[in-house]
């Protein structure tokens, strides 16, 4: 039992990293909106994965409701990730296949419009992916936060408007298995 001792908890916290995180977390005036800005952030160790440092709010370690927005907050990172996870990959492959002399091999999806249409060589900053809705497995996936749909859009705009559908078309382009 924790109350009765003999417990060891190990941690991979740097308190070095976690000072500095703190340092800045108490002054607003490091976040755009000052005080009115909510922010939390982890630092992980790139090769290990190890959490290296953690914070939940702005100016304290909870917010007003007694959470640890780093910790406790029950919404999935979605946003955060595609850039990691979807763009990134993408960029890379078609890098690696353009100058291998090789052209990307676009697929089919048979859920979307688009088809093999409107990619080109490669997939670039430029390149155009459709944002509509979609069908996979018979359900309507995925829907984008604004519960609309905006036809053409370049990998570009899609990153920046951060529209589901368009990186739901790309990761099927790259697979899952390159990310």
């Amino acid at each position: 039992q924790v109350a009765n001792g003999g417990l060891k908890i190990y941690s991979t916290i740097d308190t070095n990293v976690q000072k500095i995180m703190e340092d800045v977390f108490e002054d607003s005036s490091n976040f755009p909106g000052g005080d009115d800005a909510e922010a939390a952030m982890v630092v992980l160790d790139p090769y290990t994965g190890q959490v290296k440092g953690l914070i939940g709010g702005l100016g304290r370690k909870t917010d007003i409701r007694g959470w640890n927005r780093a910790t406790q907050m029950k919404r999935q990172p979605g946003s955060s990730l595609k850039p990691l996870a979807v763009y990134a990959p993408a960029l890379q492959k078609s890098y690696e296949y353009q100058k291998d002399g090789k052209l990307f091999k676009f697929k089919d999806t048979g859920y979307d419009s688009q088809g093999k249409s409107m990619w080109g060589n490669y997939i670039t900053a430029s390149s155009g992916v459709k944002d509509e809705k979609m069908k996979v497995k018979g359900k309507e996936w995925p829907k984008n936060f604004s519960r609309s749909y905006s036809g053409y859009k370049t990998f570009r705009q899609a990153i920046q408007q951060s529209i589901n559908t368009c990186a739901v078309k790309i990761l099927a382009q790259i697979g899952t298995d390159y990310t």
